[in-house]
Order: structure tokens, then C-alpha cells, then sequence
């Protein structure tokens, strides 16, 4: 996740709400500014290495 443009747009984004979809692992590099700006953070959660591999291809 490039943090730096998450909050670039989080924060000047003309928007009322705005929302992430991440895998979670960097969340903890916005900084407090940014996530009070964010009204929805959605977290994919996957299976085993082998069947993420399967679905979305070997190492993505």
C-alpha cells in the first residue's frame, strides 16, 4: 500500500466518505489524520498460500 498517496487522496479527495480496500498488513502506517478520514475499511482475509495461488495466480 503506498501510504503516502492513500493519505494524499484522503485528504484532499472532494468526497463526504471514503473507504479502503486492503489486505490490513500496512494499516498501521497511515496516520491518524487519514484514518479519521476513511468511513469504511474493508479487509480481505485468505485462505492457505496454495489455494490463494490457485485462484489468483503464484505470488500475487
Amino acid at each position: 500500500m503506498r501510504s503516502d498517496l492513500v493519505a494524499e487522496i484522503a485528504l484532499n479527495a472532494p468526497v463526504k466518505a471514503f473507504g479502503i480496500h486492503t489486505n490490513g498488513t500496512l494499516l498501521h502506517t497511515l496516520d491518524h489524520e487519514v484514518n479519521d478520514r476513511l468511513s469504511t475499511i474493508l479487509v480481505s482475509i485468505d485462505g492457505q498460500e496454495e489455494h490463494t495461488d490457485r485462484q489468483r495466480g503464484a505470488r500475487t
